[in-house]
């Protein structure tokens, strides 16, 4: 270890940019163009910037963050993310990260992107395969393998968000998270810490069994003093 950063791997993301994984209501969908039309790389490379899905969240929490970065603030539970689509007026290429990211993973899960709106989704930055092309020697010419045929070098994107499985408040990380929130609390100030907390929140059941005196019995949690405590056999 030389006590220094030596690859691009582990340059800071950078507030938003860090977000891995990330939980919220889906509200909006919609097409938006870009903000410059042109893209200029940092070696002069210019090209045509694409049209983008902007993609907004209510009632955000953020599960995961890249290794070594600081969970940013969500202000008023609201984030936006952007999806790259394509060029104005065309329509965006099979390989796309578009396609392959954003639609291929909704698909998987049964539904079109815009076919979760208005229900909460769970979205996470994956390596995905966009597509695979020949490997060029120094001269420029593709590499011939020892059985005769081309070696393919595989391109992949771990850029952008994919939909995945939503976790629902019977799921072991969930009941584990509230669990580790109420324990020291009483009922009533479980109620105010449930209803604020940007993860907890997205539950409305756990502020409901709070009120109703039936928690505990729900996050195997024991009464001791008014408050809610870990069963002896985790202690």
């Amino acid at each position: 270890m030389t006590g220094f950063v030596e690859t691009t791997k582990e340059a800071s993301k950078g507030g938003y940019q860090g977000i891995q994984k990330i939980r919220g209501l889906l509200t909006d969908m919609e097409k938006v163009e870009p903000e410059n039309e042109m893209v200029t790389l940092d070696d002069g490379t210019t090209f045509k910037a694409k049209d983008q899905i902007k993609v907004t969240l209510d009632n955000a929490a953020i599960l995961r963050m890249a290794e070594g970065e600081e969970e940013p603030e969500i202000k008023e539970g609201r984030h936006t993310i952007y999806v790259p689509y394509a060029e104005k007026g065309k329509i965006p290429h099979a390989n796309s990260a578009y396609m392959r990211c954003w639609v291929a993973s909704a698909e998987a899960l049964g539904k079109r992107p815009s076919e979760f709106k208005g229900e909460y989704v769970t979205l996470e930055k994956k390596e995905v395969v966009l597509f695979k092309m020949p490997t060029k020697g120094e001269d420029g010419k593709p590499i011939i393998g020892e059985d005769g045929k081309k070696v393919m070098e595989t391109i992949t994107t771990e850029k952008y968000f994919c939909f995945v499985a939503d976790e629902g408040g019977d799921s072991s990380s969930i009941v584990d998270y509230v669990r580790g929130k109420v324990v020291g609390m009483t009922p009533s100030a479980a109620v105010r810490e449930l209803a604020l907390d940007s993860r907890s929140k997205q539950f409305p059941e756990f502020k409901e069994a709070a009120k109703l005196n039936t928690l505990a019995e729900k996050l195997g949690l024991v009464m001791e003093d008014g408050k809610y405590a870990l069963p002896a056999s985790e202690e």
